[in-house]
């Protein structure tokens, strides 16, 4: 009786599978069918974007140069003309030649690349007439037909822009052009696989011919084919009611909505079915379609299928061999599982599930006042990273015990996951969570022996101290882990849950949820403080700092929101942000202060991203700011991250020619071996010691020792934070060399420093010091 249950369970399980597998099929053909058309509709919204804004671009460039001819007299001053062609020509490499042509088509003047003499009248040319004519109807940038073109011996697709007077009538027409296959097509922005096409159609502006403006490379035609041979009649008219018909308009309104339409259709000339996206530009009177091949749909749907289908069959025979032997290991199976589900396999600790299943009989036993201690290790990823896993897991297992070893009786110890562990403690008095959370800590620093190595570690502890009638041990273990959280934050070995965690925890989640469209809804701006050379008095850079105002959370501190960015991932875009924007400003007034530098505060994640230091450099390149003007600055927490990989990263990024200045010096992991192992250009007195510096004398000590450091190791100190003259004249006459505080200059706005700039003179500053010194 009892195989037979089995093998009708089997059966049942057998037929299930089949189910299981067909539903499957159909769920992965719809999903990947679905993920196609998801990323070449993605794919459409991207490119035509990106056309378009590059075209408008050009528009406008064309329309300045337009004035610009007419303010020179166009064809009366036919050299000063050319040489203007010549100087756009030489600064925008979107286009590879300029013509002016007359309303007759005759082109008069060229860049120095045409000979305008041999250039064919543009009417004259079947291939440029039509787009000639139509231009000078437009008052706006107009796509002729895509054409071979003799001169510049490559396919080109003309761009047109009437020349109009005063008046408003047509006196000339400025004609330049884009290479097909160069890296300034606007729709050539990315490298397809060969089963995307992208196809650009000129839309017909007087007959019902269409030609086709661009098509990538993958596209299984040849040039002469593709675009000097207009559509086919028949073609034309069926990919019109296949638009007509999935998008339920007319062409006209079609055309006038601009919306993306998909449809499939079969394609005799790719000889197969494809999924195509079009849409309509109004702007420059363009179709674009974005397709794929239906097979490579199915090829991808069978990649995928395969595995799940082998999937079904290793299923269905491991089931049968398991229900042939099921009777004799059920029971072994059985106390393996329950052992294996309840403890964590590394260490055989109880795990989560453990603590969920036995909670509330242990709760039972002990009452209802109870505590609850997370606890996890610091910096424990580096030991991983550093010797390897292997060694990671033995210290584990090691310290495992011993923590066990150290439990109260009744108390339960459980390993969370990765370094981090959970008591549950049968008291709730402070005084013993005090003694029993500092035994921990000092526990942690006893020598553990690993082979030949030696470790000691350190952690973080929080404590949460359950409520009467407190019965929810989620909420507790939430409490516990905020705690812990700030315990790691502020460096203290542990610390007590207090309703004033959960207020930072509240206000963290209102911050992070604020910054997600902090720099879409143009919140955040960068200010810039000025650095004061103490010995001349020059300011020889600034320091750029992000500032957010948020609409109902007001003026946030970037010391609030840069570690909730860090932590929420959000800090990359952020970083991206300051670059770019610094950069971009700071190009604004470097002409007239060429030696000025400004110092860039960059984060660990930012730092550590791969391609950062490329970023870094590409940004540089397109707002000509020289390296040498620009300085990197990180912070102290830099250091746990493995050195080796530090030094190397900054290395690379100081021989590109950027300056490295190591920020908030004093405050955390620094030390004289590592200033002397990484290449730091600077090092920044963090203000709070300089705060204090008239009446503090650890802090004039600290200072003291800082500025010797970088003395000894020729690395000039610039303190922060300088609000007092008395202060300036003592941290000068310990030896610090730069200054930037608000003695010299509040955080102000790219205007405001132009104008501080202009207006500042350091002979008051050396007056003022001089009268102190006496």
């Amino acid at each position: 009786m009892f195989l037979t249950s089995l093998w009708r369970l089997y059966l049942f399980l057998v037929f299930s599978s089949i189910v299981l597998i067909y539903s499957t099929g159909h769920y992965v053909w719809s999903d990947v069918k679905n993920e196609t058309l998801k990323e070449i509709t993605y794919l459409h919204k991207l490119i035509s974007r990106s056309a378009h804004d590059q075209l408008q671009q050009q528009a406008a460039m064309l329309k300045i140069l337009s004035r610009r001819l007419i303010d020179i007299g166009l064809f009366e001053n036919k050299k000063r003309s050319k040489i203007l062609m010549d100087e756009i020509l030489q600064d925008n490499r979107v286009f590879i030649a300029y013509g002016l042509a007359t309303i007759d088509g005759e082109l008069v003047i060229a860049s120095s690349n045409l000979n305008p003499e041999r250039l064919p009248n543009i009417l004259n040319n079947p291939k440029s007439r039509k787009s000639f004519l139509h231009a000078l109807e437009r008052d706006s940038l107009t796509l002729g037909r895509t054409y071979f073109y003799q001169p510049l011996g490559q396919w080109i697709i003309p761009l047109r822009y009437a020349i109009r007077d005063n008046k408003g009538e047509s006196v000339g027409v400025i004609t330049t052009a884009i290479a097909v296959e160069g890296d300034h097509n606007p729709w050539k922005m990315m490298e397809l696989d060969e089963h995307t096409y992208v196809v650009i159609t000129k839309d017909s502006t007087s007959d019902d011919e269409y030609f086709t403006q661009y098509s990538n490379p993958s596209f299984p035609v040849d040039n002469e084919e593709m675009y000097d041979v207009a559509y086919p009649e028949e073609a034309i008219k069926e990919i019109k009611r296949n638009i007509t018909a999935a998008s339920g308009m007319d062409m006209e309104s079609f055309m006038q909505s601009e919306e993306i339409v998909q449809y499939e259709f079969f394609d005799p000339v790719i000889g197969d079915s494809i999924i195509d996206t079009v849409a309509y530009n109004n702007d420059f009177e363009i179709f674009t379609s974005i397709s794929r091949k239906y097979s490579s749909i199915v090829e991808n749907f069978y990649a995928t299928f395969l595995k799940y289908l082998a999937l079904f069959v290793i299923f269905n025979l491991a089931l049968y061999y398991i229900i042939r032997y099921v009777d004799r290991i059920q029971t072994e199976s059985k106390q393996v599982l329950e052992f294996q589900a309840c403890h964590d396999q590394l260490t055989s600790l109880p795990n989560r599930y453990y603590l969920e299943m036995f909670f509330k009989v242990w709760q039972e036993k002990i009452g209802d006042r109870y505590s609850v201690i997370y606890l996890d290790l610091d910096n424990f990823k580096i030991i991983n990273d550093r010797y390897g896993h292997s060694i990671g897991d033995k210290i584990l297992i090691t310290l495992a015990g011993r923590l066990q070893s150290y439990c109260p009786q009744d108390a339960i110890i459980v390993r969370q996951g990765g370094d981090e562990f959970i008591f549950l403690m049968p008291y709730f008095a402070t005084k013993k969570l005090h003694q029993f959370a500092e035994m921990i800590s000092h526990r942690l620093k006893e020598k553990i022996s690993v082979d030949t190595l030696e470790f000691s570690l350190s952690g973080s502890i929080g404590i949460a101290v359950s409520e009467k009638n407190d019965h929810v041990l989620d909420e507790l273990l939430r409490k516990a882990d905020l705690a812990m959280y700030e315990a790691k934050r502020s460096h203290t070995k542990y610390v007590f849950y207090s309703d004033r965690l959960q207020e930072v925890s509240n206000e963290r989640a209102r911050i992070e949820e604020a910054l997600q469209n902090a720099l879409e809804n143009k919140e955040m701006y960068m200010v810039y403080q000025p650095q004061i050379d103490a010995q001349s008095g020059e300011v020889i850079g600034v320091e750029a700092l992000i500032r957010w105002v948020h609409p109902t959370l007001g003026m946030v501190s970037p010391e609030k929101f840069i570690p909730v960015a860090e932590s929420s991932g959000l800090i990359d875009s952020i970083g991206d942000y300051v670059v770019d924007t610094v950069l971009r400003e700071f190009k604004e007034i470097q002409s007239r202060w060429r030696s000025l530098r400004v110092s860039i505060n960059v984060s660990i994640r930012q730092l550590l991203r791969s391609d950062f230091r490329s970023y870094l450099k590409s940004k540089s390149t397109e707002y000509d700011v020289s390296p040498s003007n620009l300085v990197i600055e990180i912070t102290e927490s830099l250091f746990i991250e493995d050195l080796d990989q530090i030094d190397v990263l900054l290395s690379r990024i100081k021989n590109d020619g950027y300056t490295i200045s190591l920020d908030d010096f004093g405050t955390g992991y620094s030390s004289l071996s590592v200033l002397r192992k990484l290449p730091i250009d600077e090092v920044k007195i963090d203000k709070s010691f300089v705060h204090d510096i008239l009446t503090d004398s650890q802090d004039i000590a600290l200072i003291k020792s800082i500025i010797g450091i970088g003395q000894s190791l020729n690395i000039p100190t610039l303190a922060e934070g300088v609000e007092e003259l008395e202060q300036v004249v003592l941290l000068e006459l310990y030896g610090c060399e730069l200054f930037q505080g608000y003695f010299f200059a509040k955080p102000m706005d790219l205007r405001s420093l132009e104008y501080y700039l202009d207006e500042y003179t350091p002979n008051n500053y050396l007056k003022r010091k001089e009268m102190i010194r006496q």
